[in-house]
């Protein structure tokens, strides 16, 4: 009357288990296709995409050699681990890292889409900055589209972009991507934190809810949505700070903001005041810079007043 699956990926070159799960379903002849599709479209999604047990299989191998001798391949896997850490010098090595491998290899989409990122993160996290980064993501970002028209990490990058220009193709772009891919848990739980910052809270609940339940183990950052989802709402600040204790990221300076106004909405002033001393280790003077750094990020202005 049941049925039970067993999955596993295996490192074909070692035989090492990069990841393996059970399914168990009750066992209907006539609902046999509907849960072979299931079970299908969440392996799918816990493996696939650049979050997902393949990518993260090979981001060990990437960060264990320096920069300078990884092809591009490896430069973009080397990209996609940055954001487990998101630190400056990090940084700086994977933008050097992505400049290089567009340059060996000029029609690598996903490497034009991923220096795209590099160049957006000189704005949206204030590393590293050259002149005119969102104009230099948006150019890398394009190409990665010409290069690769129905490839969603193509489209994903694009939106990226439009979001920090506050441009309404943005939500096209989100879709269009979604509309290649649907059952893609990275960019559904990625792009579901743009548009919740985007003020569209309720559509962003629905993509991340789906995210999740194709990847139940996903990247920390999704954390950061679903405590300032619950910030937002201004009454249940206890959830929120429970979210916000699972990013575990000290390097970043937003995880330690988040921290802080969550601690201060529910008055532990003293536990607030360690968390912003925190946050001036990561960013000196943050709070200086608060309400430029928010709007960045938010595009309605009772978001960033709250």
């Amino acid at each position: 009357e049941r049925i039970r699956v067993s999955a596993q990926l295996l490192d074909a070159t070692t035989g090492a288990h990069a990841w393996a799960q059970t399914y168990e379903r009750p066992l209907n002849p006539k609902d046999i296709f509907a849960v072979q599709d299931e079970i299908k479209a969440k392996i799918v999604g816990t493996i696939g995409g650049w979050q997902g047990a393949i990518a993260r299989a090979a981001w060990a191998s990437v960060q264990r050699n320096p920069p300078a001798s990884l092809d591009a391949y490896q430069c973009t896997l080397r990209g996609m681990a940055y954001y487990d850490r998101i630190v400056p010098d990090e940084h700086l090595q994977v933008r050097a890292c992505l400049e290089k491998a567009v340059e060996n290899e000029p029609n690598y989409a996903d490497a034009w889409g991923w220096l795209g990122a590099a160049y957006l993160d000189e704005y949206r996290f204030t590393f590293n900055p050259r002149p005119d980064p969102l104009g230099r993501a948006q150019a890398a970002a394009r190409r990665a589209v010409e290069l690769a028209p129905n490839a969603p990490s193509s489209h994903r990058a694009l939106a990226l972009v439009y979001f920090f220009r506050k441009d309404p193709a943005f939500f096209s772009e989100v879709d269009r991507a979604l509309e290649l891919n649907p059952n893609d848990a990275s960019s559904l739980l990625e792009l579901g934190h743009y548009i919740a910052l985007s003020g569209r809270w309720e559509q962003s609940l629905a993509m991340i809810e789906k995210g999740l339940a194709l990847d139940p183990n996903p990247q920390r950052t999704v954390y950061f949505t679903l405590s300032y989802y619950y910030y937002t709402q201004r009454q249940d600040y206890e959830r929120a700070q429970s979210y916000a204790l699972k990013i575990q990221m000290p390097g970043w300076f937003w995880y330690h903001a988040l921290l802080a106004w969550n601690l201060g909405q529910l008055g532990k002033q003293a536990e607030a005041k360690a968390a912003l001393a925190e946050l001036e280790q990561v960013y000196p003077d943050f709070g200086a810079h608060a309400r430029e750094e928010l709007g960045k990020w938010l595009w309605r202005d009772q978001d960033i007043e709250h």
